[in-house]
């Protein structure tokens, strides 16, 4: 539960980019931690940063869902 929130945060949170070269937020997310993905958002990572596949953190933490 605490999961989708920190994903309804991500989905949220920033304005909307096309790729970033910081992928912290995505790795977090990719390893299903919650509390890191609350650090990096709080820290200001960037929320809609994506992978260069075009994957999101929200689309990591949809998927570990």
């Amino acid at each position: 539960m605490r999961l989708m929130a920190a994903a309804a945060l991500v989905l949220l949170a920033g304005g909307w980019t096309a790729a970033s070269g910081d992928d912290g937020l995505i790795e977090a997310a990719r390893r299903h931690d919650a509390a890191a993905v609350r650090s990096l958002l709080d820290a200001g990572a960037d929320a809609n940063g994506a992978q260069a596949d075009g994957a999101t953190a929200l689309h990591w933490a949809a998927y570990r869902a």
